[in-house]
């Protein structure tokens, strides 16, 4: 038995050691064959990345050649784009071949489906810029790139680059780390199979090895990409903090405008001079701190400085205006932008936020509004006076129109009962139904006697409260106020027969609404309800007896007369004016006796044509409410209503006209019209245009016939002549215009305004003493009025208007007060602007030149020294050649010293365009040392022979005679040639061998093609 176990040993040990050694062949196979795939998906994601850097490279190129292009208008900075648009290596190619080597991988292939469109979007741009420099010339260029459409895009292609080689890094990682699993189970499989044979150790061994260094190979390429993009991302830190140190030292010398840079969530990070001016907090106060704490505790409790970040987060930029607080606790109302900030990965980094003090304006804006709702009621009030013939139709009218015209939020009629005192509120219009309802009140006993309603009818004067919620008077009315929402309420009393019989009650929802313009209003309101009060009163005594008709007319004369409204009668055939109140003779400047033997063509500016037909309007009842203009005895022209009716008189038909004068309002809407419209204009307007339609609108308020805008130098010691109004410029004026400058201590009395710092009316302007001579053709100026714009304690410009044909007044001085402040914030805000795009531009042309010759336009040693780098790495990493040639004219120094440097640029230039022909792939590159020498740059050549063909093909063009100027110009070239890596592994060795091979050209008799050889004695 022990035989038979004997005899089979050797066999059971044989095919024990065959299974074994089949087993771990297999393994060792199988693993084989893992880290053979892992490798090639190794290489494979190498290949893509660097696909995708030339191809970054390929898109940097076609945006900077065209930008270069745009700059100088030189086609020779179109080469680059030229090249990155070729159909064998330009980005179209790179994209496809891209698309091949991610077949495989879907997410790749998404992310390559968004990237080509913009890819052609990109070059689209592009190419519409360069057809639009081309052809338009380079502002539009300009304009086109700033509309910011190709940044974007940009962007955008670089993300998705970016993304891609991200993507492809992961992968890479992870199938390098796969690779070394599977080269760690193959060693295990060893060590199992070394007893089964040491040849299949050697062979295992050997393949590992084998697989190990190109996996090692493979991360010392990876590595040196990185290195090199360490050092790109130093230097553009770099440039960055340089641009951002130049940026705040601009922003922090701005006075006027807060400007904030705030982090992700809001933080304050810097602050700079207006900002302090502005919210009264030192920058050591405020940094660090939440920007919330500059707003009200109402917007903060709500959660809008929140909004606002998040706002601008979402849509780039966010607007707003409100209330915000400084430091002492007062308030202003600020016109806010906050821009969000983003990385160049389009990562928020934070916001900046621009404020200006807007208060004024705001208050201005709201004035005008508030006269305007006034103006409409008071229009519509006294056209229903004319219209109504019962007084409760009258009363219900009146509250209709305060609340639906007014905008008010409640408007009540109350009548008096004289002896209990009694006031019971009988008509009442809400824009709200309210459930409070009106109480019955008694002006005789608190709390009513010491509210405005009973001062009101106590006084028989316009009584109001500014803010309801804090008058004690008014307490007992807060309920009603809280529940329509009013702060401010006025009190109207009017009279019926000279007697106190009721009053009319306004609530509005602002406070401090009813202030001295309003309550003007109010009283005329007041006066014209009582005057209708008592026309309705003649008219019920005229149905009953002729006696009582005559004692009406009487009342109605001696009312007439007392009314402090302007009253005329006209009669409507001839024109002439019948009679004229009190008040009528006091605006118009004339006495009755004289406006008595006047028509009302007199006064009327409008054709008489247009008058007789206003006046067949009132006599057929068609319309009783006009818009003139009325002449006054000073030669003054004012804006008026008219409400006319016809009555009889004397047994005859007569004109009963109301006038009021609305100048003031009419003044206010075209400083409004004008704000609006400059506003609409400043981004398509130039300054000078601005600021002619706000002198032809100082005309048309002052009835002016000349205007003129100086700007104040800074130093306050000079002032230029920026702009005259049309009329001027056309009809009255023909000496030196626009641009002019003056020295203020030697200007004329006209720019006292500017040397005193406040406005100068020159009434007689012949009569003052030290005033100095007009120049030729300067219209001849009779009366003056001259405003300065002041901002802080300087005087910023000056504007002035001439020649009305009445006298200057405070009025004239208010109106073109506030036409120039209008002009000044928004010229000054588009000349700041202006200078910020000049600043831009200049950046730009400097960025680019710095790297480009300025004579030639081709790239300097600074790029050079940059693409030679580049090219380098890329060699190493494709294992190819590049060529360097040093070219140097040949009897050049002749032509300078016989013709001038002139025609020796010339001469230059056109070299460089010869040499620029014969290089017809994108990626070579033409540069200019300096003087007559030029490099030549190319990259990924497969032998030596192609740089010495092109070579060839440079020195046969440059022998061709040239025309310069007249001249026939014979030169040629000597040429060294240097061969990456063969005579050289940087830059600088390159450089010198083949400066050292050009000087054996020149030896050899010049005009000839050297290439370095190592052997070779220089």
């Amino acid at each position: 038995m022990k035989k038979i176990q004997l005899h089979h040993t050797p066999k059971i040990t044989f095919l024990l050691a065959v299974v074994i050694i089949f087993g771990v062949s297999v393994n060792i196979d199988l693993n084989l064959q893992g880290i053979i795939k892992t490798t090639l998906l190794v290489e494979q994601s190498l290949t893509i990345e660097h696909k995708l850097d030339e191809t970054a490279s390929l898109v940097n190129d076609a945006e900077t050649g065209p930008r270069g292009f745009v700059i100088t208008g030189n086609e020779v900075f179109l080469k680059p784009y030229y090249d990155a648009l070729s159909s064998k290596d330009g980005i179209i190619p790179h994209v496809q071949e891209l698309r091949r080597l991610t077949s495989n991988d879907p997410h790749q292939l998404q992310l390559l489906n968004k990237l080509e469109p913009l890819v052609y979007k990109k070059l689209d741009f592009m190419k519409n810029v360069v057809e639009t420099r081309r052809n338009l010339g380079f502002k539009a260029a300009k304009e086109l790139i700033e509309t910011d459409i190709g940044r974007k895009v940009m962007i955008e292609v670089r993300q998705y680059l970016t993304e891609m080689h991200n993507y492809e890094s992961m992968l890479l990682l992870q199938r390098s780390n796969d690779s070394s699993t599977s080269t760690q189970e193959t060693m295990f499989a060893m060590f199992l199979g070394l007893g089964s044979g040491f040849s299949l150790l050697l062979f295992t061994i050997f393949v590992v090895n084998r697989e190990v260094n190109l996996r090692k190979r493979a991360e010392d390429e990876l590595l040196q990409l990185n290195n090199e993009l360490n050092v790109r991302i130093d230097t553009r830190v770099e440039e960055l903090r340089k641009s951002e140190e130049a940026f705040r030292l601009m922003v922090e010398s701005v006075n006027d405008y807060a400007i904030i840079m705030l982090g992700p969530k809001g933080t304050i990070l810097s602050w700079n001079i207006g900002a302090e001016v502005l919210n009264g907090y030192k920058d050591k106060e405020i940094i660090g701190e939440h920007f919330s704490r500059l707003f009200t505790e109402p917007d903060t409790r709500s959660g809008k400085p929140a909004l606002l970040l998040k706002t601008a987060a979402e849509n780039g930029k966010v607007k707003d205006e409100g209330w915000r607080v400084r430091k002492n606790g007062t308030q202003f109302w600020a016109d806010v932008v906050i821009t969000a900030i983003y990385d160049d990965k389009h990562l928020l980094t934070g916001f900046a936020k621009v404020s200006h003090d807007v208060t004024e304006r705001m208050k201005n804006e709201q004035r005008i509004v508030n006269l305007s709702r006034m103006y409409a009621t008071l229009a519509q009030i006294n056209e229903t006076l004319v219209r109504v013939r019962d007084k409760k139709s009258l009363f219900q009218n009146i509250c209709s129109i305060a609340v639906k015209s007014g905008k008010f939020g409640m408007a009540w009629i109350g009548k008096l009962d004289l002896e209990t005192g009694i006031v019971t509120p009988t008509f009442v219009n809400r824009a709200v139904q309210n459930t409070i309802p009106l109480p019955i009140i008694n002006i005789n006993a608190p709390p009513y006697n010491n509210d405005i309603i009973g001062a009101a009818l106590t006084t028989g004067n316009v009584t109001s409260s500014k803010n309801i919620q804090t008058d004690p008077a008014m307490k007992h009315w807060r309920d009603v106020a809280i529940e329509g929402g009013f702060q401010s309420a006025a009190s109207v009393p009017f009279r019926e027969n000279g007697v106190i019989s009721g009053l009319l009650t306004l609530y509005a929802y602002e406070n401090d609404f009813f202030i001295d313009p309003e309550i003007t209003l109010l009283k005329e309101i007041g006066g014209d309800i009582s005057f209708s009060l008592d026309s309705l009163g003649l008219v019920e005594l005229q149905k009953k007896t002729a006696e009582s008709l005559l004692q009406s007319e009487m009342h109605f004369k001696e009312m007439f007369e007392k009314h402090s409204a302007i009253m005329i009668v006209i009669d409507p055939v001839t024109g002439f004016i019948l009679e004229a109140n009190s008040a009528a003779t006091t605006f118009y400047g004339w006495s009755l006796k004289e406006m008595q033997q006047m028509r009302i063509f007199d006064i009327n500016t409008l054709p008489p044509d247009k008058i007789t037909d206003a006046i067949k309007q009132t006599e057929t009842g068609e319309k009783n409410y006009f818009i003139f203009r009325h002449r006054r005895a000073d030669g003054s022209i004012r804006d008026v209503e008219a409400y006319s009716r016809t009555i009889v008189t004397s047994g005859k038909p007569a004109l009963y006209t109301i006038i009021h004068d609305i100048s003031e309002r009419t003044h206010y809407e075209i400083t409004n019209e004008l704000h609006i419209k400059l506003l609409e204009m400043v981004e398509s307007h130039s300054i000078e245009e601005l600021l002619q339609l706000t002198l032809d609108e100082a005309e048309r308020l002052t009835e002016s016939s000349i205007g003129f805008f100086h700007f104040v130098d800074k130093d306050q010691k000079n002032l230029s002549l920026q702009a005259w109004s049309t009329n001027t410029e056309k009809n009255m004026c023909k000496a030196v215009g626009e641009g002019t400058h003056y020295a203020l201590d030697s200007a004329g009395v006209w720019a006292d305004a500017a040397r005193a710092g406040k406005a100068l009316i020159h009434n007689d302007y012949a009569t003052i003493q030290n005033r100095k001579g007009m120049p030729e053709g300067h219209a001849e100026v009779i009366r003056e009025v001259v405003v300065p714009v002041l901002r802080g304690n300087k005087v910023v410009a000056i504007l002035g208007v001439g020649n009305k044909k009445s006298l200057y007044d405070e009025l004239d001085v208010k109106w073109v007060t506030l036409v120039a402040d209008i002009a000044w914030d928004i010229v000054a805000k588009k000349i700041g602007e202006e200078d910020r795009k000049i600043l831009e531009a200049q950046k730009y042309a400097i960025e680019n030149l710095a790297m480009h010759d300025s004579l030639t336009g081709l790239p300097n040693r600074r790029l050079l020294s940059e693409q030679i780098n580049m090219t380098i790495s890329l060699c190493r990493r494709n294992s190819t050649m590049a060529a360097v040639m040093l070219l140097d004219l040949d009897k050049f120094k002749p032509v300078n010293d016989a013709f001038g440097h002139e025609v020796g640029d010339l001469l230059l230039i056109e070299v460089a365009n010869r040499a620029l022909d014969i290089l017809q792939r994108g990626s070579d590159t033409l540069a200019r040392l300096g003087g007559d020498e030029f490099v030549v740059l190319l990259p990924q050549i497969e032998e030596i022979s192609q740089a010495e063909a092109i070579a060839e093909k440079i020195r046969y063009a440059l022998v061709q005679p040239f025309e310069i100027q007249g001249h026939h110009l014979n030169i040629s070239c000597s040429i060294g040639i240097a061969i990456f890596p063969e005579h050289g592994d940087e830059e600088i060795a390159l450089i010198k061998n083949a400066d050292k091979a050009m000087y054996v050209s020149k030896n050899n008799g010049r005009n000839q093609i050297s290439v370095f050889k190592e052997s070779a004695e220089y």
